[in-house]
């Protein structure tokens, strides 16, 4: 995979959890590597406590918006599958996992995760290709 597409896939990624996030009220910060190594979505709220329910939601929404950007009628059963297999590989970050609740979210979470972000798509491949041209010109 190319620069390019690697930020790409990062900046879907990190605004997957930022508009997840937003739709519970918490709001923060996006950010990605400009060598294509990794992104992050910082909310301000951490430390007052997300609640462990909405932990899953926000933890997943990354890898989520990664599956729609390939296939954005994604079915949430094979997200699901998807994202268990991504987590026994390895290619989930632990920070992403350890709010899951150390493995893949129930497949209603999944399912809601897939339907606010199809929902909110247009604005976050707009957020997306933003963020992705802020970490090009670096």
């Amino acid at each position: 995979m190319n620069l390019y597409d690697r930020i790409t896939r990062i900046s879907y990624h990190e605004v997957g959890h930022q508009f997840v996030a937003s739709h519970f009220g918490i709001f923060g910060e996006t950010y990605v590597d400009p060598k294509g190594q990794h992104g992050y979505f910082r909310s301000y709220y951490y430390v007052a406590g997300v609640s462990k329910d909405i932990c899953p939601f926000i933890s997943v929404a990354g890898k989520i918006a990664e599956y729609l950007l390939d296939d954005f009628d994604d079915d949430p059963l094979w997200s699901h599958s998807r994202l268990s297999r991504d987590i026994a590989i390895g290619d989930v970050s632990t920070a992403d996992l350890a709010g899951m609740g150390g493995g893949a979210p129930s497949i209603d979470v999944v399912s809601e995760v897939i339907r606010i972000l199809q929902y909110k798509w247009n604005a976050v491949t707009r957020e997306a290709k933003w963020l992705r041209s802020i970490a090009m010109q670096q």
